[in-house]
């Protein structure tokens, strides 16, 4: 018996041990998983650092490469000083082996080159005041990138050229120089400007402190324009002129203009909830700002419930919207006397979202004698619209069983109309700038 019971503890044992020893392996091979993950996280890290690494010096060299290969052209002859000077900005203009990107080591690189006069003397912007001195400087920087930069950042080089005395002597030096900025105030950077007048025609980029310099060299009066696609001044224009004072041999005339990316406004025609829209889509209205009064209302043709307004100036004031396109609309107006609703203030570049409320109403139309008129159609006709204006009659829907129609209106003074027994009838509403309107249409 007792020889019994010692052999099945012996199993049992046996048995537990087993199963421990499984337990242990499988805890080991999930540590080790664990440490060949962290292992190869750590190396692929590395890999990536020293891949970082490798491309910033590559770009380095590019860097300093193109900075020497426009040095020696700048020193070799004044036609190509001054041809250097006139080219503000190019990418890959020294690629290395056939034209396009420098590749290294399978990773192509871009070389962009600016270039900038600084007619006031070195670490003085010409948009900041200053008279031109007797010999300036042209501010060369070159910026090198690549794909997949992830977190790093491009490599800069910087040098300052001086063409040699005389070069400048037979010229009439005369300088236009153009202060941008954007809707924060603050310097837009990378700005294409052109510069137009008697001694021809420039562009230029602004530069870090949203300057754009330009060696004009005839005196005159010069034209300077700012046209990029998806760009607009205070007004929302994209192309923006602004002229020049007239400029004489060996001054320095300084102007200053507003631009930055446009932004969109997403403006939504609603109502309040258990309201229809009218069956006729009213247009959307808006206040252009930085404009003259007489053109300061914008009214747009809906598209739809929701309708993108582009071609904004990012006004730091925000915007509002309303529904309609006849001249007493404006809820801030009169009859209404009430407010536009929501402002929303619009980021450089991007899109904005703003409601557009019409005045909800509930009509009953009934006969004299108070009985309900089901299945009436009812329209309204603004009268203060001119007859051309596509919103200036709306379908505002049908009555129910009970008579009953709710509905919404834009702001302003209407008539309504509908038909009983083929005779037609009308009334005069204005609705209100809040809340309801409710109102009893009667019919003979």
């Amino acid at each position: 018996m007792l020889m019994r019971r010692s052999a099945a503890l012996r199993r049992r044992l046996q048995r537990d041990e087993a199963g421990f020893s499984l337990v242990e392996v499988v805890v080991a091979m999930v540590v080790l998983m664990l440490f060949a993950a962290s292992l190869s996280i750590v190396l692929l890290n590395g890999l990536s650092v020293s891949k970082v690494s490798r491309q910033r010096v590559a770009a380095a060299n590019l860097a300093a490469r193109e900075l020497e290969i426009v040095r020696n052209k700048f020193a070799s002859s004044t036609a190509d000083a001054m041809a250097v000077a006139a080219t503000n900005a190019v990418t890959n203009g020294n690629p290395l082996g056939p034209p396009g990107d420098s590749v290294v080591d399978g990773t192509p690189y871009t070389v962009r080159r600016d270039v900038q006069w600084l007619p006031t003397g070195t670490g003085v912007s010409a948009c900041d005041g200053g008279s031109v001195v007797n010999y300036p400087s042209l501010d060369v920087s070159v910026t090198v990138t690549w794909p997949n930069m992830r977190s790093a950042k491009p490599v800069r080089a910087e040098t300052l050229m001086t063409p040699l005395k005389g070069t400048l002597a037979d010229l009439s030096t005369a300088f236009v120089a153009v202060k941008v900025q954007n809707a924060a105030g603050l310097a837009a950077v990378g700005v294409t400007a052109e510069a137009k007048g008697p001694g021809g025609t420039f562009t230029h980029s602004t530069d870090d402190s949203g300057c754009a310099v330009f060696q004009v060299g005839s005196p005159g009066t010069y034209v300077v324009t700012l046209d990029m696609p998806g760009w607009v001044d205070q007004t929302g224009t994209q192309r923006s002129v602004k002229t020049a004072p007239a400029v004489t041999a060996g001054q320095l005339v300084r102007l200053s203009m507003t631009y930055d990316a446009m932004a969109s406004m997403d403006v939504t025609l609603t109502t309040d909830g258990g309201y229809a829209l009218p069956s006729i889509l009213p247009a959307v209205n808006y206040i252009k700002p930085n404009v003259a009064a007489a053109s300061a209302r914008q009214i747009v043709a809906a598209t739809g419930t929701t309708t993108r307004v582009t071609g904004l100036w990012p006004s730091k004031d925000g915007y509002a919207a309303w529904p309609g396109g006849c001249n007493d609309s404006d809820p801030a107006g009169l009859p209404t006397s009430g407010t536009r609703g929501a402002v929303v203030v619009l980021p450089p570049g991007g899109v904005g979202s703003v409601n557009a409320r019409l005045a909800p109403l509930d009509l009953t139309v009934a006969t004299r004698g108070g009985v309900p008129v089901s299945g009436a159609v009812v329209t309204a006709t603004s009268q203060n619209c001119g007859a051309t204006v596509p919103d200036r009659m709306l379908t505002l829907g049908t009555t129910d069983g009970s008579g009953k129609l709710k509905t919404s209106l834009p702001y302003g003074k209407w008539m309504l109309q509908t038909t009983y027994r083929f005779l037609p009838a009308t009334a005069t509403l204005t609705p209100a700038s809040v809340g309801v309107t409710t109102y009893t249409f009667e019919v003979d």
